[in-house]
């Protein structure tokens, strides 16, 4: 039975007496093993207290999506609009997940051993608050430890070694092939689009290898296009990130051949930056996008010019671009790490007018005219 969760000891019967920021960091930390381990569609196991408090964040935080509720007495049939059912009827209802989290402060092992009646080793089940087994060590630090853990997860040597060979540009987020921090900056921005992305006919433009494109049809997007440049990332992404609401295709940020007014939401993170004319590409996500239709995206904070980016630009300079065709509702900046910085929004993601923060990344959340 493999059992896995966050590196932390502590009875449940201490949490009562712990501070509530405590309770929330060890929640958070077992939705961070759950993005690293590729567990996107969790079934929390307990329909009390504590599972309607946490039925939402940080789980969508973390780009991890809770699926169902799992109780063995309720006679409820829904906590905050996600299915509560017996463990029994798991199997059978048609609601695919990847792993059991054990959502409770004071019947956690009792719930556990439940867990493994029920589920035996067809499942991982992940504690909160007890004894974890973590299943990676932080981090791959370089190509042989990227391609080991690619190939854990199922992928072909050959997609193993293309993809360790081209890590300082091409990556895939629900593997984990970047140390944590940089997985989650990644993440972070595909968990803020998904508040948009419910019955959306979605646009990912410069989708790489389809991990954010796949996070977004998992979290209720009716379909979603994933467009790159790179044939070798689309075919990656129809390897490994194929969903029955998703499609990849080759095409230009630029010129992305798709009809007019044909979409809801435009993902595009790190890719105007790449680009020869960003304002042509802003103009072409303006062509695509219904009236009223959201757009989010981001870029580098000055930079600088690289291998990569022909463009470096100010928070001035891309408020200027994405403000010339859309009008722009977020103005946003992120850094890496897991605290939360601001509000409601994903751990790293703030306001653009906290001055007191420099960011890392300037984002914006914008709807076309």
């Amino acid at each position: 039975m493999q059992t896995v969760g966050p590196d932390i000891r502590l009875d449940p019967l201490q949490q009562m007496n712990q501070v509530d920021g405590l309770r929330t960091r060890l929640v958070d930390r077992t939705a961070i093993t759950c993005a690293e381990q590729g567990f996107r569609r969790i079934a929390l196991y307990g329909g009390g207290v504590h599972t309607r408090r946490f039925i939402r964040q940080p789980w969508l935080w973390r780009g991890v999506h809770v699926t169902c509720v799992l109780d063995d007495f309720t006679e409820k049939t829904s906590i905050d609009g996600v299915p509560v059912i017996r463990p029994d009827q798991l199997h059978s209802s048609g609601l695919g997940v990847d792993a059991i989290v054990i959502s409770s402060e004071h019947g956690e092992s009792r719930l556990y051993q439940n867990a493994l009646l029920s589920f035996g080793d067809s499942l991982p089940i992940l504690w909160i608050y007890g004894k974890p087994i973590p299943v990676y060590e932080p981090g791959p630090q370089g190509r042989d430890q990227v391609i080991a853990r690619l190939l854990d997860a199922g992928r072909s040597r050959a997609d193993a070694e293309w993809l360790a060979d081209n890590r300082a540009e091409r990556h895939d987020a629900s593997v984990g092939t970047l140390p944590p921090a940089r997985t989650e900056i990644h993440i972070r921005r595909y968990t803020l689009a998904a508040s948009f992305a419910e019955n959306a006919r979605i646009l990912d433009i410069a989708c790489g290898t389809g991990y954010g494109s796949a996070l977004l049809a998992d979290l209720g997007a009716k379909r979603v296009m994933g467009l790159d440049i790179d044939q070798a990332c689309i075919d990656y992404a129809s390897r490994y990130h194929a969903r029955s609401n998703t499609n990849y295709a080759v095409a230009d940020a630029a010129t992305t051949k798709q009809e007019n007014e044909s979409c809801d939401l435009i993902t595009s993170f790190e890719t105007i930056e790449h680009t020869s004319d960003p304002s042509a590409v802003i103009t072409e996500f303006a062509r695509v996008l219904k009236p009223g239709g959201v757009l989010v995206i981001s870029t580098p904070n000055d930079l600088g010019l690289t291998d990569f980016h022909e463009h470096s630009l100010t928070s001035e300079q891309f408020t200027e671009i994405v403000a010339s065709r859309f009008d722009i509702t977020h103005e946003l900046g992120q850094i890496p790490g897991n605290e939360p910085v601001e509000g409601d929004l994903p751990p790293g993601i703030f306001s653009a007018q906290n001055a007191a923060i420099k960011p890392e990344t300037l984002l914006a959340t914008a709807i076309k005219r």
